[in-house]
């Protein structure tokens, strides 16, 4: 698997167009239609993950800290069957400058001694803020906090209601409101992340690898640190 080239290891829909690849840093760029970007990552060390894939609240609880130390608001921490093997699937929402917010979206499957990230990435472009401005509305949030500023009850962690960051998911993140907003970078973050999950297809060969086995020490560089490549 190290001398296959990534853009040969995974395919995807035809929506998404090959772009490019760097062998050296183990990363294959696709683009489509909006500009948003899907790419792969191979990580050739021990996957950073310092939970046990079994353990949810733990596996939520490291991706939820890793979040907020670099300025992402968690929307989804989820272990699936990506077509026979184990991966953890996030949606992050990331603050844009000097307004707006991207969305990153991930499937990591995490092997013994390496492993991949597949991503896609959503920006928000030309007017922002229509599709939170709208939910507001819809769920008539008017009282604010005194102490914090924020409307109460608008902002929340998706699996745990006692958790509070400065930059967390709000309503107008849920994805009920997918459907009202189909061109909303992060519906099409979401949309991308279950075509992957239904149609992705990828050399037998990754069956092979042995299993992640648990945290280990490792000096491979986060995967949050590729966004916007």
């Amino acid at each position: 698997m190290k001398s296959a080239m990534i853009q040969d290891v995974f395919k995807f829909s035809g929506r998404w167009s090959f772009h490019e690849a760097d062998k050296s840093n183990g990363v294959a760029l696709w683009s489509n239609e909006f500009g948003d970007i899907l790419s792969v990552n191979y990580y050739p060390l021990v996957p950073d993950i310092g939970a046990e894939l079994d353990d949810i609240d733990s596996l939520r609880g490291f991706y939820r800290s890793v979040a907020e130390a670099n300025g992402l608001a968690p929307l989804e921490i989820e272990l699936e069957d990506l077509k026979g093997l184990r991966a953890v699937k996030t949606l992050y929402k990331i603050r844009m400058d000097p307004t707006g917010f991207a969305f990153l979206g991930s499937y990591t499957l995490p092997f013994a001694n390496c492993s991949y990230v597949i991503k896609v990435q959503a920006v928000e472009s030309g007017t922002t803020g229509m599709r939170e401005c709208a939910v507001l509305l819809i769920e008539d949030c008017k009282d604010a906090d005194e102490e914090t500023g924020k409307l109460i009850g608008w902002e929340a962690d998706p699996y745990d209601a006692n958790y509070k960051a400065d930059f967390m998911a709000n309503r107008a993140d849920h994805p009920k409101y997918d459907e009202k907003f189909p061109e909303h970078p992060l519906s099409r973050a979401r949309e991308y992340l279950k075509e992957i999950f239904d149609g992705i297809e990828f050399d037998d060969s990754l069956k092979d690898l042995s299993p992640f086995e648990g945290p280990k020490k490792s000096k491979s560089k986060p995967w949050w640190k590729f966004f916007g490549r």
